[in-house]
């Protein structure tokens, strides 16, 4: 794992241009653009936490579905398609057992204490998925956080 600085500098130096052309396609325009985009996303996490952290990056493709939305939830079949999109994310451990999100555009962090897996007052409305996915994976475990 690389602190925030050095990947950036590896970014910057091409050292990820085969893989933003394999994810985003070859064109020397589009892999700038990511290179750019990664860069920004590095600068928007050490603004907010801090630079000279270890860092790992991530990105997730993008879905749309085209029947059966929600259903998946209650066991349901949903029919779901790639879409040329994706969610890219800067992550760091730290060692209190929150995970903290920060969504470009939002200006605000959220937390989720995943010590009290119990549905919040805040998420009536909309269970936090985090909690929901954190909450799958300790019954995997045998109960086990």
């Amino acid at each position: 794992m690389a602190t925030s600085a050095e990947l950036k500098q590896n970014i910057l130096n091409g050292g990820y241009d085969q893989a933003f052309a394999k994810l985003y396609g070859a064109d020397t325009a589009t892999v700038a653009a990511q290179r750019a985009r990664y860069v920004d996303m590095i600068d928007h996490f050490e603004e907010n936490f801090g630079t000279g952290r270890k860092v790992c990056l991530y990105s997730a493709p993008g879905r749309t579905e085209i029947g059966g939305n929600h259903t998946d939830h209650n066991n349901g079949v949903v029919i779901a398609a790639a879409v040329n999109l994706d969610i890219i994310a800067v992550v760091a451990k730290n060692d209190e057992n929150v995970v903290r999100v920060i969504s470009h555009g939002f200006g605000k962090i959220d937390d989720v204490n995943l010590r009290d897996l119990t549905p919040q007052p805040v998420e009536a409305e909309q269970p936090d998925p985090r909690r929901g996915c954190r909450h799958c994976e300790r019954r995997r475990q045998g109960g086990r956080l």
